[in-house]
């Protein structure tokens, strides 16, 4: 928002516009002060008016303009509501009907460079792209979910998210649904050593509760705070960039627990003695609008560079395209799922560099034009299939007979699955359901 602050000598006047102002764009402020009233415009928005207390309505300046900050002003300690001069840039500035060069009119002048953002003036992004420039880097697009290139100019049907950098998804945030219990699972692909893959805080400044994943120096970092300081527990083992890998992380009260792979877990105690974790605000999946709203304590500084296949929140899958709310920079992963091999009616499941079709019930290995069946794993074109997979699990019908059980009530299957066991025991109740074509088995039991 836009603060016009104003005194006539006998009491201070303030009117703020009911508008934003939008950030890495351009923006138009008109001011207009009559005696003791004032009103303010942002972006040809309404008119927002108010008014100077005491008697007097007339200023008398005697200090210089100052443009993009106070300089050596004198007798305003105190008295200016903001310590920090405007960081962005000005192309115009109309006072009483005389317009200022910024160049040739200006007396004197501190640290003030060329505007960058009119290399944005070059740059047309299209489809609500927004033009962004670093300090020495070129003017860039932030394109919105479903758009890519250098223009914003390409559209892209998403089905493998890929992460550029400077890429997010943004989902609600999980609220109390993590106060005690909070487990995460991700398939994932990292190109870049370093980048935050994942965040949800309590507060836009960063303070406050935050759980984070992320990579630092190549290893998996999951942080959080409960409210009395942050804990980290980190991979022992780095993550082999440009493969996929399999990430859990397990919290229960202060415990963490961060499991990579197959290998031995890592586990980290939050200090103090408070339990719960609250995370009001929005869920960032590959990344954050602006790193300073993440918590100032956390290590990553960049956004994850690489691809996200699957997420699993407490247990529940989430949905990385449906369920998004919002979007900028995300492509498709090179991945077989982005060429549809399950079209026109099934649906593409990644899984690693491979992929299921899971057709409609009734239709069988027809919902597939590469003819493959649900359940039936299918290479990358080119690829063969993994040597240890045996034959007949990639032979639909004797995977249907494989995994048919018959009981006459005196029998049993004993399963000595250690993650089978814990899940049981955690929420008493398991459900597992595989359907191929117009087929479903399902098995449930509760203690």
């Amino acid at each position: 928002m836009v603060w016009f602050w104003f005194d006539c000598g006998s009491g201070q006047g303030v009117v703020r516009s009911d508008e934003t102002v939008l950030l890495n764009e351009w923006n138009r402020v008109s001011v207009h002060r009559h005696r003791w009233d004032a009103s303010v415009r942002l972006n040809g928005g309404k008119w927002v008016t108010g008014r100077s207390k005491g008697l007097f309505s007339r200023i008398t300046f005697r200090e210089p303009l100052f443009l993009g900050g106070p300089g050596n002003t004198t007798g305003l300690a105190g008295k200016l509501p903001v310590d920090r001069g405007l960081r962005g840039c000005v192309r115009h500035v109309e006072v009483n009907g005389q317009v200022y060069d910024l160049s040739e009119d200006a007396m004197q002048g501190f640290d003030v460079d060329e505007c960058r953002a009119d290399r944005c003036s070059k740059v047309p992004c299209r489809h609500g792209g927004t033009c962004v420039t670093e300090r020495d880097g070129p003017a860039v697009c932030l394109c919105p979910l479903g758009y890519s290139g250098e223009l914003c100019d390409t559209r892209v049907d998403l089905l493998v998210p890929s992460f550029n950098g400077s890429s997010y998804l943004r989902y609600p945030g999980l609220g109390d649904t993590a106060l005690s219990w909070l487990d995460l699972q991700l398939t994932l692909k990292a190109t870049a050593a370093d980048g935050l893959v994942l965040y949800n805080g309590h507060r836009a400044d960063g303070h406050g509760d935050f759980m984070a994943l992320a990579l630092v120096d190549g290893h998996l970092e999951f942080s959080f705070d409960l409210g009395t300081g942050p804990a980290t527990v980190r991979s022992s083992l780095p993550l082999s960039l440009g493969e996929w890998h399999e990430v859990r992380v397990s919290r229960t009260g202060r415990l963490a627990v961060l499991q990579l792979d197959a290998h031995a877990p890592d586990e980290a105690m939050a200090p103090g003695a408070f339990l719960q974790l609250s995370l009001p605000l929005s869920l960032y999946l590959g990344g954050v609008p602006a790193l300073h709203s993440v918590a100032p304590r956390l290590r990553a500084r960049t956004s994850f560079v690489g691809c996200i296949q699957k997420v699993m929140v407490n247990e529940q899958p989430l949905h990385l395209l449906e369920s998004a709310l919002a979007g900028v920079n995300v492509d498709n992963c090179p991945h077989p799922c982005a060429a549809r091999p399950c079209a026109p009616r099934g649906r593409c499941v990644p899984q690693h560099d491979y992929f299921t079709c899971l057709c409609p019930a009734g239709e069988g290995a027809s919902c597939s034009a590469s003819g493959a069946a649900s359940n039936d794993l299918v290479p990358a074109a080119g690829d063969a299939l993994p040597s240890e997979a045996p034959a007949a699990e990639h032979d639909p019908q004797l995977l249907e007979h494989r995994l048919s059980a018959g009981f006459s009530g005196n029998g049993h299957l004993h399963f000595s699955d250690m993650e089978t066991v814990r899940r049981s025991e955690v929420h008493g109740m398991m459900h597992s359901a595989l359907w191929k074509g117009s087929w479903r088995r399902e098995v449930s039991w509760q203690h």
